[in-house]
């Protein structure tokens, strides 16, 4: 059974971050009329339409709650995993785990790769996947708590920086 969403609604798109839906309506894609989710992002400040049918798919989904950002709190302040291999195999496994759009994953991204950047022991692309998951993070908090995306990353890197 497929989600019921309305204009108005939060939401989270797994590559895309947190949004808001503004409408539901028809598109014309392939000379097919289909129903689609209008959904603004709030990372990018972008537009984007979703095929009804294709939502949960795509990785559309209802943020988190209070109690689950507390989790995911929980998971930054926890110990980081050894990322071992040489870089290319850490940036596929890292990425992997990204594109699966799980904010407890995300979280673990970020507590992982956070120590490399303080110590500046990160690749570009690493520096790139810890920018993106911060952001995705970021969208969902700031959708869960009501703050601006930048209070929210405030709340990531002052959680991580304090940690121990």
């Amino acid at each position: 059974m497929s989600e019921v969403f309305s204009p108005g609604d939060k939401v989270m798109h797994k590559r895309l971050g947190g949004g808001y839906i503004k409408s539901v309506a028809k598109r014309e894609i392939d000379g097919e009329e289909i129903n689609c989710l209008e959904i603004d992002f709030i990372i990018s400040n972008t537009r984007a339409y979703v095929p009804l049918s294709q939502a949960g798919l795509e990785g559309v989904r209802r943020p988190v709650n209070l109690e689950e950002i507390g989790l995911m709190r929980g998971t930054l302040l926890s110990p980081a995993a050894d990322l071992e291999g040489d870089w290319k195999s850490r940036a596929k496994y890292l990425r992997d785990k990204l594109c699966q759009g799980d904010p407890y994953r995300i979280a673990e991204i970020i507590r992982d790769l956070y120590s490399g950047a303080i110590l500046d022991k990160l690749t570009a692309t690493e520096k790139s996947i810890l920018n993106k998951a911060k952001h995705l993070l970021a969208s969902e908090i700031s959708l869960v708590e009501g703050i601006t995306l930048n209070e929210a990353v405030g709340i990531i890197e002052d959680t991580i920086e304090n940690k121990g």
